[in-house]
């Protein structure tokens, strides 16, 4: 397993990985076509490769036996999906493929997130969570999360409930 920052050359493969990891964990929960509208909206190349080349975000890619499984996207500053402090950190994502989850990799990208929240001298490290993706909101409870308010979520004409959590440092 490695664990390394995405650049440029990595594009194509984000917005594959992004498209099936996002597919694989929402899908089931929408319809066709909001959910294909979605994946052309947020995980088109020119979309990513704006992101990825953001000054305040850092995207990280989980390869396993040599093939991208997942990845973790950080955002502070302004770069920030809801600006929460001047000294925050936000984990916008953490994706894995299916065949990937409950192996430790989900933890293996929070910790990565972890360590650049302390090298940026963050004191908030925050994300938000679907109010009905149960097992997230459980994995990030048991890392000392705390739901800390509610933010909607847009996919499409469907609104959603993120719940906002919260981990001081």
């Amino acid at each position: 397993m490695i664990v390394r920052q995405a650049t440029e050359h990595d594009i194509d493969a984000l917005a594959a990985l992004s498209r099936t990891t996002y597919t694989e964990t929402f899908a089931a929960h929408y319809s066709a076509q909001t959910m294909a509208q979605y994946l052309e909206s947020a995980f088109d190349t020119a979309t990513l490769a704006r992101e990825l080349a953001a000054s305040q975000s850092e995207f990280w890619l989980l390869e396993v036996d040599g093939t991208c499984g997942g990845y973790l996207k950080v955002n502070w500053g302004e770069a920030q999906t809801e600006r929460q402090d001047v000294n925050a950190l936000e984990i916008e994502r953490i994706y894995l493929l299916a065949s990937l989850q409950g192996q430790g990799y989900g933890r293996t990208l929070y910790d990565k997130a972890l360590a650049i929240a302390e090298r940026r001298g963050a004191a908030l490290v925050w994300l938000g969570v679907w109010e009905h993706n149960l097992a997230a909101i459980a994995f990030y409870q048991k890392l000392g999360f705390v739901i800390d308010g509610v933010h909607e979520f847009r996919m499409g004409d469907v609104v959603d409930n993120d719940y906002l959590m919260k981990r001081h440092l």
